[in-house]
């Protein structure tokens, strides 16, 4: 009884030893996500992880090297929009050196 016990003791310690790896880079906590799809807004987290978003969901805060709290405000994860009125006609010299930042 005292050996399972003593080994009990050494796994249980052995395996706390062995710190987890951070699951996502950044996650953020607690937004309002509008996904673009025209559905109502929900609470959620974001996880990251090189670059991408990797889970949204309930997510723990030491599950990644970087937590932020956005409760309240609206993340929009996904989709960027990239309407503008800045093109004009081009007849106007002021507005010719401006171009979009994808060309």
């Amino acid at each position: 009884m005292t050996r399972l016990l003593l080994v009990l003791c050494l796994l249980f310690a052995a395996g706390s030893l062995h710190a987890q790896q951070p699951t996502y880079d950044i996650i953020l906590l607690g937004g309002r996500v509008v996904d673009g799809s025209g559905n109502p807004w929900y609470e959620a987290d974001i996880g990251i992880a090189n670059g991408r978003i990797v889970a949204i969901g309930r997510l723990k805060a030491n599950d990644a090297t970087r937590a932020v709290d956005v409760r309240g405000l609206v993340v929009a994860p996904g989709f960027i929009d990239v309407h503008t009125h800045a093109g004009g006609d081009g007849n106007r010299r002021w507005i010719r050196r401006f171009r979009p930042c994808w060309i």
